[in-house]
């Protein structure tokens, strides 16, 4: 099977459809079609079903799903393994959520590496489901993976002028913080007016409300220098949504889990409140 096959599929698993796999694959939306289309193929079953919300696999896409990782995980190691140093044990990959490399990235680097000096260390701003730690939003642990790490991150709606809640603000701005977030916020803001102006979840989204004005939800964290300072101010009434930041181990069984652990509890602690609902 080809490489690409087996990471075009986790990559829709991931994101939960083909447009944003594509994104996070830099590619074009119809090459994951294709993909997909030919593992289909390949496979004899269908993988996804497909409807306006996205992709979900189907009984046979998750039966799928472990077999892809490990393939993709086997490939990996062997490429890494013929070029290190005999000193080290091999390669340690953390795949952190674009929406948190800014926050987590510069303390994991700089904690992971001291932590761990037998293992090569490769940080990477995006989603790979077959990483060996995987830092993002909604991450949950499952047979054979092992949660680290995790924090409540509370968003909270701000807007660039004081005002309370209303059903409908025309000056909104959309953020995309994931599909937990959008149904939760679809569930509690039921209209059919879309927004104007949609912005990733990004620390730039917040400068960009800033200067252009209007309303968006962003960490509480991140709001709070700008709410002291008075170019923020906290929307009263509104709904406050907390998001889950999780740290999961692709693994049940590897003697650098418990140094990543402590390493990645300890960066956590700035994020938001302790999580642990889910152990």
């Amino acid at each position: 099977m080809d490489i690409d096959l087996a990471r075009t599929f986790l990559a829709v698993v991931q994101h939960g459809s083909f447009k944003h796999a594509a994104g996070g694959l830099h590619c074009t939306q119809s090459t994951v079609t294709a993909r997909i289309q030919n593992l289909e193929q390949l496979l004899g079953r269908t993988l996804f079903i497909r409807n306006r919300a996205g992709a979900t696999p189907t009984a046979d896409g998750r039966r799928f799903q472990p077999y892809a990782e490990r393939f993709l995980h086997g490939w990996r190691e062997a490429q890494q393994a013929l070029g290190l140093p005999s000193r080290l044990q091999g390669t340690l990959r953390v795949a952190i959520e674009a929406k948190l490399a800014a926050d987590i990235g510069p303390g994991v680097s700089a904690s992971l590496l001291p932590a761990l000096p037998h293992w090569a260390i490769e940080i990477r701003d995006e989603n790979e489901p077959d990483a060996d730690i995987r830092i993002g939003y909604g991450l949950v642990a499952a047979p054979g993976r092992t949660l680290l790490a995790q924090r409540r991150d509370p968003l909270i709606l701000v807007a660039t002028t004081p005002r309370t809640a209303v059903t409908w603000d025309p000056d909104y701005r959309a953020i995309d913080w994931g599909h937990q977030f959008r149904e939760r916020y679809a569930r509690h803001y039921p209209f059919d007016e879309v927004p104007q102006l949609h912005l990733p979840a990004a620390l730039w989204s917040l400068t960009a409300l800033i200067a252009l004005g209007g309303a968006a939800y962003f960490p509480e964290r991140w709001c709070a220098p700008h709410l002291a300072a008075g170019t923020l101010h906290r929307i009263t009434g509104a709904k406050q949504f907390d998001i889950r930041v999780a740290a999961i181990a692709n693994t049940d069984a590897a003697d650098w889990l418990d140094a990543a652990s402590a390493v990645l509890e300890t960066g956590f602690a700035d994020l938001g409140t302790a999580d642990h609902t889910v152990r």
